[in-house]
């Protein structure tokens, strides 16, 4: 698999384009966000936008959480309407030429309250630290221990891996947890997507594709993320 893990250009190329049209899409979603709207009508529309931005559609079912859905980090569409309060949780991606892109952010409908303020940044903090340790030669579990230490006494709601590897599959080698084996080389493109999941309360999910570079990194997501810019 080292093979298909490490990217070419053409390829590199496909992957960045898969998620410049996944931001596209996004964005015109974020203007659908209107309270009476469904998680299911989200997640269909992001479907039906696929041609019109020049994909040849979904990369994987994307997850709409609304509210208190959101603390589901495996969470399936409902039939839950969007109310003024909600918080939402978006983790989509899109095809382009064969190549997957997979995004997670987060959107807040009113100023989110102090304890969502503040697990958004510690996701945010330790998503920006893992990031800044990708580069080659290094273990994959590498930026998933910064992660964590950085996550401290909240790990027990981070209750997946730090990320994958994305390619012509959403997930493919190599594996980016903790007790990973693999060794960052350049040309992978892997994900960097914390969580802190509260049950029956809210999660918080923040996720960028990154490309391992000869020299460090280069993250392929260019959709803001600061909190000040996912207010709605």
């Amino acid at each position: 698999w080292t093979k298909r893990a490490q990217k070419d250009q053409s390829e590199i190329r496909k992957l960045k384009r898969s998620q410049e049209i996944n931001e596209q899409i996004f964005n015109a979603i974020k203007k659908e966000l209107k309270p009476g709207v469904s998680e299911i009508e989200i997640g269909q529309r992001i479907q039906e936008l696929c041609p019109a931005f020049g994909s040849e559609g979904i990369s994987f079912d994307p997850i709409v959480a609304f509210g208190k859905n959101s603390s589901m980090p495996h969470h399936e569409n409902t039939t839950k309407k969007l109310k003024k309060g909600d918080l939402v949780l978006i983790d989509m991606g899109v095809l382009y030429q064969g190549y997957a892109s997979d995004m997670t952010r987060m959107l807040f409908t009113d100023s989110p309250t102090p304890a969502q303020e503040k697990a958004y940044n510690q996701v945010l903090d330790a998503q920006c630290a893992a990031i800044d340790a990708m580069k080659p030669r290094i273990k994959s579990s590498k930026p998933a221990q910064i992660a964590r230490e950085l996550l401290g006494d909240q790990n027990e709601f981070f209750t997946h891996s730090l990320g994958h590897g994305i390619g012509l599959e959403v997930h493919e080698p190599p594996n980016v947890s903790a007790r990973a084996t693999d060794t960052l080389k350049a040309g992978m493109v892997v994900t960097s997507e914390p969580g802190l999941y509260y049950p029956g309360k809210f999660g918080i999910r923040i996720e960028d594709m990154i490309l391992i570079t000869k020299s460090g990194h280069l993250n392929l997501t260019k959709a803001p993320k600061q909190l000040k810019d996912c207010i709605i």
